[in-house]
């Protein structure tokens, strides 16, 4: 376990292994309002970059609407919606008068912008105790990922989405050995949502081109399930749903405390996941 305080958060903690990244830029005051630019990057693809230039009211509503409508308002909340809150309304710049300090306060606002937009991606990418809430599962990673653009479908991938697809040729190589250890394991219905897998889609064809919904992914231990299914369970969770075996490397929890509510995320790997899964793909 590992204690992350507010002001680390505040100033810019570290992405660790977020795997979209964004810096803020300021540019030229524009009509009166400061305008800041997001510069996003994918961890997996150096190559894939994009821009998207908001104003300071912009980033306001964005983060008045998940305080309203992206966080659930239940004081028994399976996840953190409250500490979401906290940090949100800890975290957002107060409404100064810029005078003779005005690059010092821009450059202030262009920070706390930063910290915000990274920490909503921690949320949304990393496993933890914030995607736990149905209600913020379903209602931030949209808000985000169009407020930063985000539209291509692979550029949204958690980090554990991301490693259970780049493993998926690694374990196809020991799917028939390791199907048939599991002693009364029928692997023709996804577990989760109890419908059929397409079997044609499974990991003994050696197809894994396929990232539809109802697509079959395998997990190292042999597992099966639809492709939405699990990834929706990843966002929250580490581990296989059936047999507990841990998804990717071993990891420590994260922990923040905003005010009196608590939030944590998986981090400080054993492994980088991402390099990991490089070194995999060499050797195959």
């Amino acid at each position: 376990m590992r204690l992350v305080p507010m002001r680390r958060l505040l100033e810019g903690a570290p992405e660790g292994y977020v795997p979209l990244r964004v810096t803020v830029t300021q540019d030229p005051i524009h009509h009166d309002e400061d305008m800041f630019t997001c510069h996003v990057s994918n961890v997996t693809d150096p190559h894939h970059l994009w821009k998207v230039t908001h104003s300071s009211h912009e980033f306001e509503a964005l983060k008045d609407d998940i305080v309203d409508h992206a966080t659930c308002q239940n004081s028994s909340c399976s996840g953190s919606c409250e500490a979401i809150r906290d940090y949100l309304t800890t975290c957002f710049p107060k409404k100064r008068f810029l005078g003779i300090r005005h690059r010092h306060r821009l450059e202030e606002r262009k920070q706390r912008y930063e910290s915000m937009l990274m920490h909503l991606l921690r949320c949304v990418l990393l496993p933890g105790s914030a995607m736990r809430c149905y209600t913020s599962r379903k209602s931030l990673p949209p808000k985000l990922y169009q407020f930063l653009q985000v539209d291509d479908a692979k550029d949204r991938r958690s980090l554990l989405q991301i490693f259970v697809d780049n493993h998926q040729q690694n374990t196809s190589s020991q799917s028939s050995s390791t199907s048939s250890d599991l002693d009364g394991y029928d692997n023709s219905n996804c577990t989760i949502c109890m419908d059929s897998l397409q079997q044609g889609h499974s990991q003994d064809e050696g197809t894994f081109e396929d990232e539809s919904e109802t697509a079959t992914v395998s997990f190292p231990c042999g597992h099966l399930f639809h492709r939405e299914c699990i990834f929706e369970w990843l966002l929250f969770q580490f581990h296989c749903p059936l047999c507990r075996s841990r998804v990717g490397p071993k990891a420590v929890k994260s922990y923040c405390c905003a005010k009196r509510s608590i939030q944590w995320w998986l981090g400080d790997f054993e492994h980088d996941p991402l390099e990991e899964v490089a070194l995999v793909k060499t050797c195959v």
